[in-house]
């Protein structure tokens, strides 16, 4: 039998593992897989609310008046046309 400590190397490896270290009882594993079931099922009830909100509405305007944001936008603008090709009507040689 493999080791508790050792990292099993696929899904299988660590099923045989839960399943031969910690041996549940019916009970205990009906009890686990409706505990697990009710999460889903909050978990999705959640996911679809949230869904009716695109996330981009949710932040918009977070950034509202703030400077840092204001100069975070300029660099990146800067850097941005940093990186375009020099025409030669706009060197400077």
């Amino acid at each position: 039998m493999r080791s508790p400590f050792s990292q099993p190397s696929d899904y299988r490896d660590k099923i045989t593992l839960l399943t031969q270290s910690n041996p549940m009882s019916n009970t205990e594993l009906e009890a686990r897989l409706i505990a697990l079931e009710t999460e889903v099922a909050q978990l999705k009830a959640q996911q679809q609310t949230s869904a009716e909100t695109p996330w981009w509405e949710e932040i918009l305007g977070s950034f509202a008046n703030d400077p840092a944001y204001d100069e975070a936008m300029q660099l990146g603008r800067q850097y941005r046309e940093s990186l375009r090709p020099q025409t030669e009507s706009t060197s400077t040689t």
